[in-house]
């Protein structure tokens, strides 16, 4: 297995494509073209090592030749279909060879390209799959936001919650969900209207990203004037100053709610516990915030056992 080559781009973090190939000459070429483009390259000689790779890097796009031994590119497309979902394929194959084109897209592949090929031939694809990919990424990204605030939706906390708790349990890792409702929300639409309304949740929005970790916390519109943090990898300690900072942020806002009651479950996976799910989390959460709520002390947090 050749050794991974990594180059830097201007726009962001290098898309990652493996060239499979049982050729050594080609499998080296490839590489070096792609590298040259700002890719980051790496390369199997065959679809067993490329599953290898693929059960410990998640790549973006795959170059694959289809006449291979033992596992052909019909076969290696199909499996990393199958291993990840959201990898584009480009198959390569030689004029003389018979796989049709109708049926390696069927198997899963975006695009196909003839051997022999110029450099300039496979650049383009290669930007119209990754142009294909942005937009599907984008388009993503607003089905699982919340339209108003720019929080994730209920939606999105169905999709990335559960992964999270599996990702904790797994690297056994503590874990969060702090329940947040906007205490007199209705009386403040009722007294400054509800577009006031409206920007007020904007801003608590806003105040709540200036406190939590990008790409490590996340924050749910759960319903009308409740969230949900989800905060992950922090101990008891970090977890506590996240919600004092939320609240001290909170106080900032003007004009505002009456003020927000948080409660907060926090699970450490280290220890021999039931695993919780995602339902589990949310209701001990909510019983939290209404004690917080109840018992006036805009803030309990409580251990998961």
């Amino acid at each position: 297995m050749d050794n991974d080559t990594q180059l830097t781009t201007s726009n962001g973090p290098p898309v990652r494509i493996l060239v499979v190939d049982d050729e050594p000459q080609i499998r080296n070429l490839l590489s070096q073209h792609l590298a040259k483009q700002g890719y980051f390259v790496s390369t199997a000689a065959n679809g067993e090592e490329a599953f290898e790779l693929f059960s410990k890097t998640p790549y973006d796009i795959v170059l694959t030749d289809m006449n291979m031994p033992r596992v052909d590119g019909l076969a290696l497309i199909r499996k990393i279909k199958e291993m990840q979902h959201n990898v584009d394929i480009i198959a390569m194959t030689g004029f003389a060879q018979t796989y049709e084109y109708t049926r390696v897209i069927e198997a899963g592949a975006a695009d196909f390209i003839y051997k022999p090929f110029e450099g300039d031939e496979l650049n383009a694809k290669l930007k119209r799959v990754i142009r294909d990919r942005r937009e599907k990424a984008k388009l993503a990204e607003k089905l699982l936001k919340d339209s108003l605030t720019g929080a994730y939706n209920r939606y999105g906390m169905e999709q990335i919650a559960p992964k999270e708790i599996a990702r904790a349990t797994r690297a056994k890792y503590p874990l969060s969900m702090f329940f947040i409702d906007i205490d007199g929300f209705k009386q403040f639409n009722d007294t400054y209207g509800h577009i006031a309304g409206d920007i007020f949740l904007k801003k608590f929005v806003n105040a709540v990203k200036t406190v939590v970790r990008k790409n490590l916390d996340f924050l749910f519109r759960y319903g009308g004037d409740e969230f949900i943090l989800l905060v992950t990898n922090a101990q008891r300690e970090l977890v506590e100053e996240i919600a004092h900072r939320i609240l001290s942020e909170y106080s900032k806002i003007t004009p505002r709610a009456k003020s927000i009651s948080i409660g907060v479950v926090f699970v450490n996976f280290r220890e021999k516990i039931p695993v919780p799910g995602l339902k589990d989390l949310i209701h001990l959460a909510d019983r939290a915030m209404y004690e917080a709520k109840t018992e006036g002390k805009t803030l309990v947090i409580k251990v998961f056992k």
